[in-house]
């Protein structure tokens, strides 16, 4: 046979010089490959990146993603944008084998100077080996498409923090709107602006955290060396006592929907991070596995995160679904968070405020990545909040199997209309080192979230406390707890627990009025309301009543040498019992009074103080006056108000001798005395006569007097 030279048919010169017609090639391979020149502005079809390019003078700066050189001419293509660009347009490969990182990171690089929306596929899955940190805005529609990091973090959104700064020069006071600054030169309308104080935040538990006092704010305008921002300062600050520094923010806005970060193994990483971000939203994403952090929201300014998902952010001291820190007015909307050490956390160097934790629903169940269960992991809850947190709510969210259900210790924080689920550990809200706050309207509910099964005891996972309060951080805050409801606690409905080195023992301005439940008891068949840890607790210038408990047990544990209710001081109760070392019943004198006991519950409300049960005791010796003592009074102007103003019940006595008992309050006493004490008379022919030897003395009492002036 012989060889025959084919040759190759040439292209027509037409085909290839008409701008009015695209020119295809299968592949990126097969245009680098083309020997011959395309005239400038020629459409080029690349069918494996399904994207059109566009030839452009002389080879540009050719990264094979967006500009594309030929290896046999002198020339490049440029990418179509038209406000928009699909991933694989751009050169990620999206198929979990190549490399996507430098095609990530040139992407991230582009955007910095153009406003586009970023195209991802549903199939699509991005293998990085290093963290994609794309310094600009992002609006990035991924319709599920997945980053899979191998040995780094995910994706991180913003430029390195802090900016340029200026020095406050002038005094700020709290819910003004303006700061003067030495260099505002800096500044333009619509930045974000960090202030930050040389002063520690005051609940600042330990210098080595160093937080600070300060502010996330924007700007709303600015004339001459003032700025003005959008929302009234929260603190005040003295320039003659620390340095404050007004830091401008590099601003960003992220857009993002439907993007998932899968780590495949528990890794300790951070899924998704935004920094600067100024109105942006984060919409139905999903981070799975990312151990420290599902997502990092640092800086920021009403951002929104919506219908996030997030899988074993388990890390035993900082696994967070998602953490919000150092930012203003953060909405978390709708999240679903499984085997996370916490759902979200509020935190901070300076405080965070005004955020809304709403609509999420957080299961902790699952192992924590030292390998204990996350119901007894130390610090794990569903939500909570750090020192630096301030203004923020808790709202309409589900919580189980965690330590604690909503974990607090910032200040003026409202925790309302949240539901419990059984299996938590310690109690559904602990308040932690914190002050003021509002807990109203939650509830916990007997049994588990429908569909879970416990591997131990129901009786053992049942929620020992709905509320839990340790150590006040600053003396005179206040605590409202307020209509919430409880069903089959197992110890109380609340305990307070000081630490040895707590600053305070005492808790004041406490209102806890119309809570109501169910607590089983402790295992002994005790029930109550409010206890005590382990040191002396003191409680003044509160109101605990009106709570429904059991159908009525007593509000406090029953004889408890730890909890002292200083009803002298503006206390209102109600279901108090007397504890045995309240030291009530003494002899007036005589012989001696013997095996006392008493039953006695109290309530005061308005100054009315009401004394009910009875008192029992023997008589040897000789006759004895009994008497009541360090009973409620109040001192108000005019003079001291208690006993002296009370009202007498007679009734037989029960016990050996014939007659009638009763209380008399004892008379003024002498002058300026606070009248504390009240007999108890065996005859009531006069206030104090005595008892005569016997034994078995039960005697029924109800007394009630005022604590204030009133006319009776």
């Amino acid at each position: 046979l012989q060889k025959v030279e084919i040759a190759e048919i040439p292209i027509p010169s037409g085909l290839i010089n008409d701008l009015s017609q695209a020119y295809e090639f299968a592949t990126v391979a097969e245009y680098k490959a083309f020997a011959t020149e395309f005239p400038v502005g020629k459409v080029i079809n690349l069918l494996d990146r399904g994207a059109g390019f566009t030839v452009i003078a002389g080879t540009g700066t050719a990264n094979t993603f967006n500009i594309i050189a030929s290896d046999e001419v002198l020339q490049s293509i440029d990418l179509a944008v038209n406000g928009s660009v699909n991933t694989k347009a751009w050169g990620i490969v999206g198929d979990n084998s190549a490399d996507d990182t430098a095609a990530w990171l040139e992407l991230g690089v582009y955007l910095e100077t153009n406003d586009i929306v970023v195209i991802g596929d549903p199939d699509d899955e991005y293998k990085i080996t290093s963290d994609v940190n794309v310094k600009a805005s992002l609006n990035f529609k991924a319709n599920g498409a997945s980053f899979k990091p191998v040995a780094c973090n995910g994706l991180v959104i913003g430029k390195e923090q802090p900016g340029a700064f200026a020095t406050v020069t002038s005094d700020i006071a709290i819910n003004t709107d303006n700061i003067i600054v030495d260099n505002v030169g800096i500044f333009s309308v619509g930045d974000l602006v960090k202030i930050l104080s040389s002063e520690s935040w005051m609940l600042d538990p330990s210098p080595s955290e160093d937080l600070r006092k300060g502010e996330f704010n924007k700007i709303n305008r600015i004339v001459g060396n003032t700025i003005y921002f959008e929302k009234l300062m929260s603190d005040n600050y003295l320039v003659g006592g620390s340095t404050i520094k007004a830091i401008k923010i590099e601003k960003i806005k992220v857009n993002i929907d439907n993007l998932n970060i899968d780590f495949g193994d528990n890794e300790p990483r951070l899924g998704i991070e935004v920094r600067g971000d100024d109105n942006g939203k984060i919409k139905s994403c999903t981070v799975n596995k990312a151990q420290i952090q599902g997502m990092n929201i640092i800086n920021c300014y009403k951002t929104r995160v919506l219908n996030h998902t997030n899988h074993e952010s388990n890390n035993t001291g900082t696994g967070y679904g998602i953490q919000i820190n150092a930012s203003t007015d953060i909405k978390a909307y709708h999240g679903a968070f499984t085997g996370c050490r916490r759902g979200i956390d509020i935190s901070g160097d300076i405080p965070t405020r005004g955020c809304d934790v709403a609509f999420n629903d957080a299961d902790g169940s699952g192992i924590a990545s030292d390998g204990s269960n996350m119901p007894s992991n130390s610090g794990s809850s569903g939500f909570g909040s750090h020192e630096t947190s301030e203004f923020n709510r808790f709202r309409s969210n589900k919580i189980s199997g965690v330590k604690s259900g909503i974990l607090l210790r910032g200040k003026d924080e409202l925790v309302t209309d949240n539901y419990f689920y059984q299996d938590v550990n310690i109690s559904c809200v602990q308040i932690s080192k914190a002050i003021n706050y509002t807990v109203e309207n939650n509830h916990s509910v007997a049994g588990l979230r429908p569909g879970k099964v416990l591997v131990t005891a129901d009786e053992q996972q049942k929620t020992p406390w709905f509320l839990s309060m340790t150590d006040p951080a600053i003396d005179g805050g206040f605590y409202k707890v307020i209509n919430n409801t409880f069903d089959d606690i197992k110890n109380a409905f609340m305990v307070i627990t000081l630490t040895v080195n707590a600053p305070f023992t005492a808790l004041t301005n406490m209102t806890i009025t119309g809570n109501s439940g169910t607590v089983n008891g402790d295992g002994n068949g005790t029930v109550y309301f409010l206890q005590e840890g382990d040191q002396p607790v003191t409680i003044q210038d509160s109101t605990i009543i009106n709570n429904d408990l059991n159908e009525g047990v007593t509000t406090f544990e029953m004889y408890d040498p730890n909890l002292d209710i200083d009803y002298q001081n503006s206390v209102d109760i109600d279901n108090y019992h007397f504890n045995i070392l309240d030291d009530i019943l003494i002899s007036g004198g005589g012989g001696t009074l013997t095996r006392q006991r008493f039953d006695l519950n109290m309530s005061i409300k308005n100054g009315e103080v009401n004394i009910t049960g009875f008192v029992e005791f023997d008589i040897t010796g000789s006759p004895v006056n009994v008497k009541m003592q360090n009973l409620p009074t109040k001192a108000v102007t005019g003079g001291s108000y208690g006993p002296a103003y009370g009202f007498p019940y007679v009734a037989d006595v029960t016990t050996g001798g014939v007659g009638n008992h009763g209380m008399i309050a004892m008379p003024g006493g002498t002058s300026g005395s606070i009248p504390t004490s009240a007999w108890v008379s065996f005859d009531l022919l006069t206030y104090n006569t005595p008892f005569p030897v016997a034994n078995g003395y039960k005697v029924p009492l109800v007394f009630k007097y005022y604590t204030e002036r009133r006319r009776v």
